[in-house]
């Protein structure tokens, strides 16, 4: 095969390449369905021998047919759902386009705009998902796109006479492609960016409310808010079995109570609680509480930013914080939640353990009138459509007992009105259409609702926000959480049994966890460092660089403490750098002719050195007049005549 060929075919190869990345992009935003994708994959893998089919006439219409059809369906989709998806289906034309560029595209027309559609779609993407898929995903494109426009230009210019072109041009831009890498890394370590600052393009909006939300955990709830989700989701949270068994852990994981309403946020306040199980500091970084024996205990890991709270269930009785940071940032609330008084910026992952007990009422304290008040109260416009609805449910119930009346009206929302999430089709508008049955709602309307009823009867109770997760299976030892498992439910209050959970949220819809075992901690570390490189700014930096200056001290203090493993970890540093070395000099010598080896071990055994810019027939002159009888003098002659003949073979002398 001819250098021109191979060109020619590798500018090819490089072009699908590109469009497979595209595709990869767009099923990475999930914005397509299979049926798109799989043709147009099979189509982009099918280019080769598809081009041949360009010189018929038919093929061509055809081509052009599909796409017209295809704009047609999309502009079809975008009329009768509105302008939400317009983003969606613009980026899988754009698709669509990609492939009929690449098997319709002679060797004679320019594909400048393969190219650049391509740079379009995987910019378009970016404002649909940036995780570290993505991130590996542009990295690949980087540098397919780098050898395309090499290959391209190469083509052009008709630079096809010289043999191994292609191997240099891969070799060359995979070089340059890790260089330029580099570079940009070290561009964002240095100067990080700023997320408090409006980008060039504002904030995205894709919906008809103008507003983007992401399932996570809040510790403030809007009745009102709406809008289109996200549905993106990220590891929050990795559990760890220490000891007992998993069936013991509770599937739902608290991190703050809302218990006043304006009538429209539900929010926490700082009014006297009912407490029933108090919390007692011991030590400078744990607590505990009256209660049974534990039953099992849990490591909790939180991944990515450090919130300003910390999850245990209800039935915890013991949190001991690993972490080496002051007790006093962490502040234990009435309500038996945690919270940091201030943001953690020096950690970047939290690190807890919490023991569960089995329920037991023997221990609750009896609670004073006047601390029920705040689980009580109602602004007076508070939703009459949930006080009616109360009302007809337990007018005919009487003197049954608070628990029967309580299941009575969370039976009713769980069994009659759907699970929709916000912004999805069939959503109810507001709360009083999510209760009056004019659609459906998620957990926090779901909850909102109960919260409204149950208050109104005169029942004690308040909203909690945390994170539902799924019973682990048998044999495991790990579970990660992720941000979908973001859940609202609620907090009745009995006075002879505390606190007791009580969701309305159908069980079949309520978020859930990940995955568990080996696989939850792969995806933990994974997700943790790129939450590492995608929430880095300048307090990570300042924190990096601290961590960095501090290296010195904790050598020293690692020697004190432990001097045999530091004696150990010095000698394998010492190897380490001494078989470098080795092998550095080693993989030059190989480089090396032999002739020019052999030369400068001459000289060395003549006892004479190179001057800089002296030349080997230079130093010979220099070693026969200051040392003439030297014995490896005539070694040095020959070496010097190979080296020559090694070095200029082929030339001519006057």
């Amino acid at each position: 095969m001819s250098a021109a060929t191979q060109l020619v075919r590798a500018q090819r190869a490089s072009m699908v390449a590109l469009v497979l990345l595209n595709l990869a992009f767009v099923a990475q935003s999930e914005r397509a369905s299979a049926s798109w994708l799989v043709p147009l994959v099979a189509c982009t893998l099918a280019g080769p021998w598809l081009r041949s089919l360009t010189r018929w006439l038919a093929y061509r219409i055809a081509w052009n047919l599909a796409v017209v059809g295809a704009f047609a369906l999309l502009v079809h989709h975008v009329s009768s759902t509105g302008i939400d998806r317009l983003l969606e289906d613009g980026l899988l034309l754009a698709a669509l386009c990609q492939v009929h560029l690449l098997n319709n595209l002679s060797d004679e027309q320019r594909p400048d705009l393969l190219y650049f559609n391509s740079f379009l779609i995987t910019v378009m993407t970016s404002f649909l998902v940036v995780d570290a898929v993505y991130c590996a995903l542009f990295v690949a494109y980087a540098f397919a796109l780098t050898i395309a426009l090499q290959f391209w230009a190469l083509v052009r210019i008709g630079a096809t006479d010289r043999p191994g072109l292609v191997r240099r041009c891969v070799t060359g831009g995979l070089v340059r492609g890790a260089v330029v890498t580099a570079l940009t890394f070290a561009v964002f370590l240095f100067m990080p960016r700023d997320f408090k600052r409006r980008g060039l393009l504002g904030d995205l909006r894709i919906d008809q409310n103008g507003t983007l939300t992401r399932v996570e955990f809040t510790d403030r709830i809007d009745t009102q808010a709406g809008g289109k989700v996200d549905g993106s989701e990220r590891v929050v949270m990795k559990l760890r079995l220490r000891g007992g068994s998993s069936e013991a852990v509770p599937l739902y994981w608290r991190g703050a109570t809302q218990d006043h309403f304006d009538g429209r946020q539900w929010v926490a306040t700082r009014d006297p609680v009912a407490v029933v199980r108090p919390w007692r500091a011991v030590g400078e970084r744990a607590w505990t509480s009256d209660g049974p024996s534990p039953e099992a205990r849990v490591d909790v890991t939180l991944i990515g930013p450090v919130p300003t709270h910390l999850f245990a269930p209800l039935a915890a009785t013991e949190l001991r914080v690993e972490n080496r940071e002051p007790w006093r940032r962490i502040d234990v609330a009435d309500d038996r939640t945690f919270r940091h008084v201030r943001r953690l910026r020096r950690r970047y992952s939290f690190r807890y353990s919490v023991a569960i007990a089995p329920r037991s009422d023997a221990a609750i304290t009896p609670v004073a009138d006047d601390r029920l008040a705040t689980h009580l109260a109602l602004p007076p416009d508070a939703s009459t459509t949930a006080r009616a609805l109360a009302r007809g449910l337990l007018g005919d119930v009487g003197a049954a007992t608070q628990a029967a009346r309580v299941e009575r009206l969370r039976a009713h929302l769980a069994a009659n009105h759907p699970y929709v999430a916000p912004g999805e089709p069939g959503a109810a508008p507001t709360l009083d259409a999510f209760i009056r049955g004019e659609g459906g709602g998620h957990c926090e309307r779901f909850a909102s609702a109960l919260l409204i009823m149950l208050r109104s009867e005169g029942i004690p109770s308040r909203l909690v926000t945390g994170y539902r997760i799924d019973p682990w299976p048998a044999g495991e030892r790990a579970c990660l959480v992720t941000s979908g498992a973001a859940h609202a439910w609620v907090e009745v209050f009995d006075r002879a049994r505390g606190w007791t959970i009580v969701d309305p949220t159908p069980a079949a819809d309520a978020a859930t966890a990940a995955t568990s075992g080996w696989l939850a901690s792969a995806e933990a570390w994974f997700g943790g460092a790129w939450e590492r490189v995608a929430g880095f700014d300048a307090e990570r930096r300042a924190a990096l660089l601290g961590w960095v200056a501090g290296l010195p001290g904790r050598g020293v203090d690692a020697v004190r403490a432990h001097p045999l493993g530091a004696a150990v970890s010095i000698a394998l540093a010492v190897v380490f750098a001494v078989a470098s070395v080795w092998i550095f000099r080693r993989r030059r010598r190989r480089g090396t002719p032999a002739p020019v080896l052999a030369w400068a071990r001459a000289t060395r055994r003549c006892g004479i050195r190179r001057h800089p810019h002296e030349t080997p027939r230079e130093l010979l002159a220099r070693a026969r007049a200051t040392r003439p009888d030297h014995p490896r003098l005539p070694a040095l002659v020959a070496a010097t005549a190979a080296h020559e003949r090694a070095r200029y073979a082929g030339s001519t002398s006057g």
